[in-house]
């Protein structure tokens, strides 16, 4: 039996899991669909997690999970996992994977650390992260490690100015958000729609005011409404970006993400390699 170590990334629709033996590459990943009820997700975790571990012992877990948690680690504030809300987030993985060291992180800040390490933010030292997918979610990532936060960071939260007053980034961007408004899926819509280019000025307003805030490097646009078919463009954002007021002298570079649909299991081998 070898001792092996466990990487989650749960989305707000599907969940990514691998095994890493070594601590610096991981196993084929293996992906499921992330279900509403917790109690569900915590079973179908339970049976993929035996699965890589064929008879070994987990020593260590690393899972990024949409949303806030409190000190206890009990899930706040995750809107497209409702019902996951108020559950003991690390004492059930705890128990379900058993696993007595479980480290919890936002799911988008894993995805920003796997980004800086690995992918489109490599070779800098102090980047930002946004991701745009079914929400919005980001984080700052500095040297190689998350920021330290009191509460995490909720980029998708930010008031920017909409039509009839403030709205949240995350309401008027994000994949969830778009589906709303045009009743159809993202991946369904034109690539020629005047939508993407009316979301891309939207987006530009948010990269802004983080980039005043955070300072960083380099900023990195990820998720399916970035790296999708359609998609949000990168250079779209930058174009409408260079129109707005800076205060720094030269704007930081802005990239899209490299590393697909497995960062967050790339930033959970970043978090071990830091750790080890």
């Amino acid at each position: 039996m070898v001792d092996m170590y466990l990487l989650f990334d749960i989305g707000g629709t599907k969940t990514r899991i691998a095994g890493s033996e070594d601590g610096v590459s991981f196993g084929e990943p293996v992906v499921v669909r992330t279900p509403q009820n917790f109690g569900e997700a915590m079973t179908i975790y339970e049976s993929e997690a035996k699965k890589i571990l064929a008879g070994g012992i987990c020593e260590r877990a690393v899972v990024g999970v949409p949303g806030s948690r409190d000190k206890n680690d009990i899930l706040t504030g995750s809107r497209n996992l409702r019902g996951w809300e108020g559950m003991p987030f690390r004492e059930s993985m705890e128990r379900t994977i058993r696993c007595g060291d479980v480290v919890i992180e936002n799911d988008a800040s894993l995805v920003g650390l796997g980004e800086a390490v690995y992918g489109a933010g490599r070779g800098y030292d102090i980047v930002g992260y946004v991701t745009v997918s079914t929400g919005l979610g980001g984080a700052k990532i500095e040297n190689g490690n998350v920021d330290k936060s009191s509460h995490g960071f909720e980029p998708g939260k930010m008031l920017i100015d909409g039509k009839d007053g403030p709205v949240e980034l995350e309401e008027a961007v994000s994949g969830g958000a778009l589906h709303k408004r045009m009743g159809v899926h993202p991946r369904d819509i034109s690539p020629d729609d005047p939508v993407w280019e009316e979301l891309a000025t939207i987006l530009a307003q948010g990269v802004h005011n983080l980039l005043v805030t955070w300072s960083p490097d380099v900023f990195v646009l990820g998720g399916s409404m970035i790296v999708g078919d359609p998609a949000i463009s990168v250079a779209s954002v930058e174009r409408e970006l260079l129109k707005l007021k800076h205060v720094f002298p030269k704007p930081p570079v802005l990239k899209k993400a490299k590393l697909g649909d497995f960062g967050g299991l790339w930033g959970g081998l970043a978090y071990l390699a830091n750790q080890n």
